[in-house]
């Protein structure tokens, strides 16, 4: 065998190697990504019979967009659905109850 032919075989030998890594990267599946929840704040007052929730978040930092869905959580479990109205007063947001029985002390999440 030549050095020519002995570079051409190993030229040869490279590119095998490297579709077969590169198939064998593609095939790798990815794990999903846990959700990162964001603490808005704490349930200050519910009004049941309007169907709202005014929330504390304890600065005017970081105030979600008017119609975005939050979380309300007690003891770890999800205890309704929120979603922010335009009516704010930093520190406070007021969100209407979507669904859920949110109670006072409850903490919001994005």
């Amino acid at each position: 065998m030549s050095v020519m032919d002995a570079r051409v075989h190993l030229m040869r030998l490279s590119c095998l190697l490297c579709m077969v890594l590169a198939t064998a990267c593609a095939h790798r599946q990815k794990r999903p990504q846990p959700v990162q929840h964001v603490l808005i704040g704490t349930i200050a007052a519910v009004n049941e019979a309007d169907g709202f929730v005014l929330i504390d978040t304890g600065s005017s930092f970081g105030i979600p967009m008017k119609g975005q869905a939050l979380k309300s959580f007690s003891d770890g479990r999800e205890s309704g659905v929120l979603t922010v109205s335009p009516e704010h007063k930093p520190p406070f947001l007021i969100a209407d109850i979507v669904t859920g029985t949110p109670q006072k002390g409850d903490q919001v999440y994005q």
